[in-house]
């Protein structure tokens, strides 16, 4: 996850992304294995890509957001 265009955490997924069903933000999800919590605050700005991005480009969106 990056806050401010500066990487604060990251999270490895691995295994087959679904592609059909119920897609969530700001929640985790029971399957998953956690106890199941949702955010408690607003998200702003949010984008969806088809890629991962590297340090450099999402410098570049944050950059260009202010």
């Amino acid at each position: 996850a990056y806050i401010n265009g500066i990487l604060d955490s990251n999270w490895v997924f691995s295994g087959t992304p679904a592609t059909a069903g119920t897609f969530s933000i700001g929640t985790v999800p029971w399957a998953l294995g956690f106890s199941g919590s949702s955010l408690n605050g607003l998200l702003d700005n949010v984008m969806i890509f088809n890629k991962s991005l590297n340090a450099d480009e999402v410098q570049a969106l944050y950059n260009n957001q202010k």
